[in-house]
């Protein structure tokens, strides 16, 4: 009988250690920090773009207007799925110029000093042009405006 409690005695410490290593090296690879967050933000972001390339060039005019421009209203930028679902492209040709205008909608951390993180619906404009920069437009999205049915406007 003695025999038995032992065995078993020595099965419930086999099985804890067990447990103890597998959880601690599990853990391990896991470390949350801000860069891994980002990376991670980064990759799925990437992924919800890879379905529609078009969107691209105005994702990074917006993001690099927004954090170089002290007229920006944001400083920082963030797509969501709804973003590339919704993105609307336009193209425009007049006297061989050819324009492509590209709306959509994101979040945008508004520019104020705050501990929080202000995040507010944005609505995303770039114009390109052939031969000139881009020309981004951020705006705040109002509450009381319709998003199933965006008004597109031409300059």
């Amino acid at each position: 009988m003695r025999l038995l409690k032992d065995d078993a005695f020595r099965s419930l410490i086999l099985m804890l250690l067990c447990l103890a290593f597998s959880q601690g090296a599990q853990a391990a690879g896991r470390v949350p920090t801000t860069y891994n967050q980002r990376y991670q933000a980064l990759y799925a972001e990437q992924e919800l773009f890879r379905k529609r390339p078009e969107l691209l060039s105005c994702v990074y005019a917006a993001r690099d207007f927004a954090q170089t421009s002290q007229a920006a209203i944001f400083n920082k930028l963030r797509f969501t799925a709804s973003s590339v679902q919704t993105g609307f492209v336009s193209e425009e040709s007049s006297k061989g110029k050819v324009t492509r205008t590209v709306r959509m909608h994101g979040e945008g951390r508004v520019r104020a000093y705050s501990f929080l993180e202000n995040w507010e619906p944005a609505d995303i404009v770039c114009t390109f042009a052939a031969g000139d920069a881009p020309r981004v437009q951020l705006s705040v999205v109002d509450d009381n405006s319709s998003k199933e049915n965006p008004a597109v406007t031409k300059e």
